[in-house]
């Protein structure tokens, strides 16, 4: 974190004595519409905090239809509204059923409720996403494990295939782990 315009920085130290996972942050998060306000994804779900990384609140947990969240994305537009997409579950269940279960899911409320967005079917985990946006509106790209890309060019609400066949988009070993 910094507080000089980035000449400096310090940690945000994020512990939780709930979290299983706490070493197993995914990404952090800037609203940039409220810069005090941040997102942290990792093995245990989604945090926020309100307050610059002082204090944070659980917004989903690992029984949360996105179990494993990696990508986090927050509105440029909407203030409040988030997104998060990742896994049903932890990789060691990728491999026990052969399906990552993966979901998008947007809250308008930030983070106290979600609703799943309407992706494409896949069998692998949604590990690669990028927001990119426009004057007016915004939309994602979504790659997978299984080599799939998909997009949304209406924030979110609907979505095609836009490539298949493709070697895994995935990082270490979560490839592997969709047999």
């Amino acid at each position: 974190k910094t507080t000089d315009g980035g000449r400096t920085f310090g940690k945000v130290p994020f512990r939780d004595a709930g979290y299983v996972y706490n070493n197993d942050e995914h990404r952090v998060v800037i609203n940039p519409l409220r810069p005090d306000e941040l997102y942290l994804s990792g093995g245990d779900g989604v945090t926020r905090s309100a307050d610059a990384g002082e204090s944070w609140q659980r917004v989903t947990t690992p029984d949360f239809r996105v179990g494993y969240p990696d990508a986090t994305f927050c509105s440029p537009l909407e203030d409040g509204v988030v997104f998060t997409a990742g896994a049903g579950g932890r990789p060691h269940s990728w491999r026990a059923t052969g399906d990552a279960q993966a979901a998008f899911a947007r809250s308008g409320d930030r983070g106290a409720t979600w609703e799943l967005l309407p992706i494409p079917p896949t069998r692998g985990n949604i590990e690669a996403v990028t927001l990119v946006s426009w004057p007016d509106g915004y939309g994602f790209f979504a790659g997978t494990t299984d080599g799939e890309i998909f997009a949304s060019t209406d924030r979110g609400a609907s979505w095609s295939v836009v490539a298949t066949g493709l070697p895994a988009i995935s990082k270490g070993p979560h490839a592997n782990t969709v047999l």
